[in-house]
């Protein structure tokens, strides 16, 4: 979910190379070249037993300058309508705490997989006019590609050790270009971004989202066994909210009674959950959050009135985040590939 970060200078160093390289090329060529040597060769299709390759996507992010990849999903044709295809995918490779069997994604359930990949892939997002139907495609499109990135880099076992190559990649999405990194934060959270991303973008930023897009990471808000739906998106953003705000893994104090271990999505994004009409961080939080839950008054005490900035800057609070793959304990690798 974070992108790994790089200094401004490296940046300039690099977007320089990049505007020189093609000069360099000629001169190297002689000013010929040949078409055919040097188009790339397309990339294997997420199969049953594939493996990723150890390559290292593109640095330069922020440019329009980049190619459409190929695609990950293969021969095969697209789900016609991917969101019952994904829901039915989901309610038989996810189970009701959210844990996925990447066993069945690799093995028997992977064609099946693989059509819904290519309909995210060849997805008209131009033709979503409403708030909830971009939401609902934009964040099942984030799902989608990030279980494509574990299955393509399996064995995975930390999600952060591949944080550059599945955050930061450009992958063939709705038929344009696109990062998980700028699926989220330029499509869905409306920051600036790249224009083929830009063109994409919500109409407004919705905090629930933080609750919906999932990293497969454990800490990340669980996988739900559906596919978002622009006809279902508020009630599902809702329970996704009650379900994270409700959770312990989420929101707890330590055993011992004295710190508040909050989930670190509130120090990535606090600010997103303070809202325009003046709402804190805190306040939109409990609004959420099931008052029959364990600890629910402590949590109160800490969260009620805070905006994001206070919570982060709290005395006796702590932000955590795990990142161990959510795979059921039968499908989690015995060790992460080298």
């Amino acid at each position: 979910m974070i992108a790994l970060c790089y200094s401004a200078s490296r940046y300039a160093v690099k977007r320089l190379l990049l505007l020189l390289l093609p000069a360099m090329l000629l001169i190297a060529a002689g000013c010929t070249s040949d078409p055919a040597a040097s188009a790339s060769a397309a990339s294997d299709s997420i199969a049953s037993d594939s493996i990723a390759s150890d390559s290292i996507a593109s640095d330069s992010i922020a440019s329009d300058s980049v190619d459409l990849p190929p695609s990950r999903a293969g021969d095969v044709q697209p789900a016609t309508n991917y969101e019952q295809a994904l829901s039915d995918l989901l309610s038989q490779v996810v189970t009701a705490g959210g844990n996925v069997r990447y066993d069945l994604l690799r093995g028997e359930r992977n064609d099946q997989f693989r059509r819904v990949l290519k309909a995210v892939e060849d997805f008209d997002a131009s033709r979503l006019s409403s708030q909830s139907a971009k939401m609902a495609f934009w964040i099942n499109a984030y799902n989608v590609q990030m279980l494509a990135n574990v299955l393509e880099a399996w064995p995975v076992r930390d999600v952060s050790a591949h944080d550059k190559l599945f955050f930061n990649q450009p992958l063939r999405t709705a038929g344009a270009a696109l990062s998980l990194d700028q699926i989220e934060n330029v499509i869905l959270r409306r920051q600036s971004g790249p224009e083929r991303a830009e063109q994409f973008q919500v109409g407004r930023l919705d905090p629930r989202l933080h609750a919906a897009v999932n990293c497969a990471a454990r800490s990340c808000p669980r996988l739900r066994q559906k596919a978002y739906t622009p006809e279902r998106m508020g009630a599902m953003l809702d329970a996704a909210m009650r379900d994270f705000t409700g959770h312990r893994e989420h929101f707890r104090r330590a055993e011992d009674g004295g710190d508040f271990v909050f989930n670190s999505i509130l120090k990535w994004y606090g600010a997103d959950f303070d809202r325009p009409d003046g709402t804190p961080a805190g306040d939109y939080l409990l609004s959420f959050m099931p008052e029959a839950r364990p600890g629910y008054d402590a949590l109160r005490g800490v969260l009620e009135g805070r905006s994001a900035a206070e919570l982060q800057k709290r005395e006796n609070t702590s932000f955590a985040y795990d990142w161990t793959l959510n795979a059921t304990p039968s499908a989690m690798p015995e060790r992460a590939s080298s």
